[in-house]
């Protein structure tokens, strides 16, 4: 286990205010999600994460936030919430909260270990340094101990960028690939059994991840002054979830 300052490839925090952190610089580029899953830097990604998992935060009782987070966010639609793009496709706030306890359940039918994860890792929040073949990871505004399944997921989920492309979801054989660099930098079992079960858990947290930033988008739409439409990202990842909610629990 080790501290965040100790992982030797992350930005020294200096401060955060209301809307905003300040970190030292790292020198590199910052990733586009097509190169999130490249040869080149998926396996340098896979092995981070693997280390940024192993973080210890003094005073953390090291529980997963995920579902706590997912409440609070609930409380935080207001409940006359109203958009006609979201009830036409029955993605209103109560359909949402009688959701939650079905997701909890689908969740629980594979086994996914804590880990500090970062929560928020798209290609934004990635810096390359090609001259020293490393990459590191910045933004900590979602990090917190979480189920290891979500953070994947979630990366996975951001090959799809802004536009939300999701054909760009890596393959099977590219997930066995990148899970056998995160177990080994770990030195944990990658045996075929391994990476299979893994590629389940990953599976399934999809969903997690599509409600998580689905809820996220609905308070933003509320709240948020960026010109940016997140009425329709919220849209979009609801769609994802209960098209993959299908395909995996019929």
């Amino acid at each position: 286990m080790m501290r965040l300052g100790e992982l030797g490839m992350c930005p020294p925090l200096y401060g955060q205010f209301n809307n905003g952190l300040v970190y030292g610089y790292i020198p590199g580029t910052v990733a586009t999600p097509e190169e999130m899953g490249n040869s080149e830097w998926a396996p340098l990604i896979a092995r981070q994460l693997a280390k940024w998992g192993q973080v210890i935060i003094p005073g953390d009782d090291r529980s997963p936030k995920l579902f706590s987070t997912l409440q609070k966010w609930l409380n935080d639609i207001p409940s006359d919430y109203k958009d006609e793009s979201v009830d036409k496709l029955q993605f209103n706030r109560e359909m949402l909260i009688d959701e939650l306890p079905a997701l909890k359940t689908m969740l629980s039918t594979v086994d996914s270990p804590v880990v500090f994860a970062h929560n928020d890792l798209l290609s934004g929040n990635i810096i390359m340094n090609e001259a020293r073949d490393q990459v590191s990871f910045i933004d900590y505004e979602y990090a917190t101990y979480n189920y290891r399944g979500f953070d994947i997921a979630n990366h996975f989920n951001e090959y799809a960028g802004f536009e939300c492309d999701y054909s760009r979801y890596p393959t099977k054989d590219a997930q066995l690939q990148w899970f056998k660099m995160y177990l080994d930098e770990l030195q944990l079992d990658s045996s075929p059994k391994a990476l299979e079960s893994m590629y389940q858990e990953v599976q399934v947290f999809q969903l997690a991840s599509h409600y998580y930033w689905g809820i996220w988008g609905l308070i933003q739409a509320t709240i948020s002054e960026l010109d940016f439409d997140y009425k329709d990202y919220a849209r979009i990842r609801f769609t994802e979830y209960f098209k993959i909610k299908q395909q995996l629990f019929g």
